[in-house]
Parts: C-alpha cells; structure tokens; sequence
C-alpha cells in the first residue's frame, strides 16, 4: 500500500488502507478497524469514507493509532483531514502549505507543490510569455528591466528554476530557453487555491500598471448592472466564450515584435443575498 505521504485525500486513504487490510487480514472489519481506534459502531468509518461524516480533533488521534501511523505520519494525517475539511480557501490554502512543508513527499507531493507555486505568482506566467517571445538564457537584468511591474532579480532566477523543474520551459538547439508544449495539469485542490491567489494578484497589480502606462496603451471598461441568476449564468458563459476566441487570436498571431499583456475580465456580486433567518453577516 501507498505511504501516507502520497495522498491528498485521507478518505481516499482510509479506503485503500481498509481494502488493503481486508485483503491481507483475515476477518478484518469496520467494526474491528473501530476497536483498534477506541470506537464503537460498525458504521463510522464507512460514513467517514463515503463523506457522509467528518473526523474531529479526537478521533483524528485515534484513526491514526487504528492506521498504525507513526508521529510524523500522524502530524501528516491530522493537516490531511484539516486541508480535506477546511471550509474556506484560506483554510486550505494554510493547511496545503503545512502539508507541502514535509520532507517525506514523495515526487508526485513535490511536483504539486511546484505547480501550486507556478499558479500562485503572476509574474511566473508573465515571464514563461516573455521567454516565449523572446530570445533568453539567464539574462536577468534584461527581464527585469522588462517586466512590470517590477520583480526583483531573485524572483526571475527563481521562476526560471521553476519553469525549468515543471518542463514549462526547456533549453532550444539555438542555445536560448524555449517554451515547452506541456500543459500544467492540477486538481481542483491545487487550482482553486492557486487560482484565488492568482486572481487576487492580477488584480493588485493591474490598479498599479494603469497609473503608470499611457492611456492608449490599455484598455478598461466596466458594466455595473441589476440582473437575474439566469443572467449571471448566461452572462458567464459569453465571457467564457469570449475567453475562447481570444486565445484563438493569440494562438494565430503572427505579427512581431511580441510583448506579454494581461487580459483580466471579472465578474462579481456588489450585493449579497439576503438570508433567511438574522440580519446579513
């Protein structure tokens, strides 16, 4: 069986480590699973697995003993069901971040680090868009006199690095960097914590690049309007379609020299909905 330190999803843990000891255990249960962790019932830890129930603080403990986890796995297993559990992005943001801390991840652990880290800075992004349009072998000075705003030459020496570790980038037969055709591919654990840091710092820095570039050289337009959730919905779907045929029209320019932009649409409630018992929060 796996170790612990594979998995990102401790139901998905408790079921392989149950079926693995019903395979190799004769009689093994859920309800002797239950006696080794101190419990009682025949139908926790199923509702555990299922996601009908949830482990608290104490039984987290004694889950561990009935795994036979060791201390380091224990202190694993507790950010584990914290991070599964946690209720707002902040939550699993700071839990993700214990986790990624161990030094017992295995490769696969490391690499899903790395690509939280990729998704989490926009200058990563910017700077694999300027390799890609530009002739680049470790001429730091020259990217960051290029990139605004500004980045410090360390983070370049360390987004390269990056880029280089996840394939995003790979050196040509020019001798300059070249962008790769691979794709980063996360879970949605990865990409909705990635992407709210992402969105938060695209929208930090767009307040400060459209004090200092010349008015012709952007674009921003904002609709401010009352409508149905049926609208929101359709609303969504023409910027996602809009979102499309813009990549088409990157994807088929042909035209140079190239710079790296940034395109940001939002879409966003100033309203919140009233509930149904007590004043709003």
């Amino acid at each position: 069986m796996k170790s612990i330190f594979e998995y990102t999803d401790y139901r998905q843990y408790l079921a392989d480590f149950y079926n693995f000891k019903k395979q190799t255990v004769a009689g093994f249960s859920h309800r002797i699973f239950l006696r080794k962790a101190g419990m009682s019932g025949p139908n926790f830890l199923k509702n555990v697995i299922d996601g009908k129930k949830n482990l608290s603080a104490d039984s987290i403990k004694k889950f561990a003993k009935a795994c036979g986890l060791s201390a380091k796995e224990t202190e694993y297993f507790s950010h584990l069901v914290q991070y599964n559990q946690a209720r707002t992005l902040q939550d699993r943001q700071k839990y993700f971040v214990a986790l990624s801390g161990f030094s017992h991840r295995s490769e696969t652990q490391k690499i899903r680090a790395d690509q939280y880290e990729y998704l989490s800075h926009w200058y990563n992004l910017a700077i694999r868009e300027y390799i890609h349009s530009h002739k680049f072998l470790d001429d730091f000075r020259g990217l960051v006199k290029a990139i605004i705003p500004k980045i410090t030459p360390r983070q370049a020496k360390k987004t390269v690095k990056l880029l280089l570790g996840l394939g995003l980038i790979r050196p040509g037969k020019d001798g300059f960097y070249e962008v790769s055709d691979r794709i980063i591919s996360t879970g949605p654990d990865i990409n909705s914590i990635a992407a709210r840091n992402l969105h938060k710092s695209m929208m930090e820095i767009s307040c400060r690049v459209m004090d200092s570039t010349p008015a012709e050289k952007q674009y921003m337009r904002t609709i401010s309007g009352s409508f149905s959730d049926g609208a929101f919905g359709r609303i969504k779907l023409e910027l996602d379609n809009t979102r499309k045929r813009i990549l088409d029209i990157i994807s088929q320019d042909g035209g140079t020299p190239k710079k790296v932009h940034s395109i940001g649409m939002q879409l966003y409630p100033l309203e919140q909905t009233p509930q149904k018992r007590g004043r709003p929060s």
